[in-house]
């Protein structure tokens, strides 16, 4: 709606998918006749987990739960004893449970949590890492048949 017929005339889906890929969010009218993002992408493409913006937005938004969390915890600066890296694994658990509850993520899996060890380590630095499944909004259903 609102572009001249000869520019409309361009908006094909194979356009619209290449303005995708080169970064372009590509607006269109849903069937309802609402506008939706058609598909976003960043202009990162070189991965999955790069090119879908929805999983990059997921990715930030674990980073800052995970961030803020540990930082709440009050565990940053405390002097590391026998017990730190269970700590440490106590609070990143609670960070993903959390993470889960408000669908950010729909798993986790392989929380490992060490001390780094001299001497090619920094013994004063705690690594956490895990895997998770980012909680993928669904697709919007299409109208139509198929054959």
């Amino acid at each position: 709606n609102g572009l001249p017929p000869a520019l409309a005339q361009l908006q094909t889906n194979t356009f619209k998918n290449s303005l995708s890929k080169a970064g372009v969010s590509v607006l269109e009218k849903s069937f309802g006749g609402a506008l939706q993002i058609r598909h976003g992408l960043t202009t990162d493409m070189s991965a999955l987990t790069t090119r879908e913006i929805s999983l990059v937005r997921i990715g930030d938004v674990l980073f800052e739960m995970v961030q803020t969390g540990m930082d709440n915890a009050g565990l940053i600066g405390q002097p590391i004893d026998a017990d730190m890296t269970t700590k440490v694994k106590g609070a990143l658990t609670g960070i993903l449970e959390r993470a889960i509850t408000h669908n950010v993520i729909d798993d986790y899996d392989g929380v490992a949590v060490r001390q780094q060890a001299l001497p090619s380590g920094d013994p004063s630095i705690i690594e956490a890492q895990f895997a998770y499944r980012p909680a993928v909004p669904p697709l919007p259903r299409r109208h139509g048949c198929r054959r």
